[in-house]
């Protein structure tokens, strides 16, 4: 359930994982197992969000506040159905970035 709801968590302007919308009335109990266990096997990347934008980041995390990304995104552009041809760059982009360039 947590894997499958990445994709919606991400179109999403939250600013840290919320667990009601994996399953209505869930709470990080319910999850923490299974998001640690994704987050080991290299699944997913959890990233805090921080209260200072200072070195070193991690002292500065806000543990309560995070959000889940997935390691391949080819699986997270699959799984909501994109298609290839929405993601990849126009042959005539690199034209005009060329021209830009020069």
């Amino acid at each position: 359930m947590v894997f499958r709801s990445i994709p919606s968590q991400l179109a999403k302007e939250n600013e840290k994982f919320m667990y009601g919308a994996v399953r209505e009335g869930g709470r990080a109990r319910d999850f923490e197992e299974a998001i640690e266990w994704l987050v080991s096997a290299g699944m997913l990347n959890r990233v805090y969000n921080v209260s200072k934008p200072e070195h070193p980041l991690a002292a500065y995390d806000r543990l309560d506040c995070f959000k889940l990304y997935m390691f391949d995104t080819g699986l997270l552009k699959c799984m909501p159905g994109v298609d290839n041809s929405a993601i990849l760059l126009k042959s005539d982009f690199h034209t005009d970035l060329k021209h830009l360039l020069m």
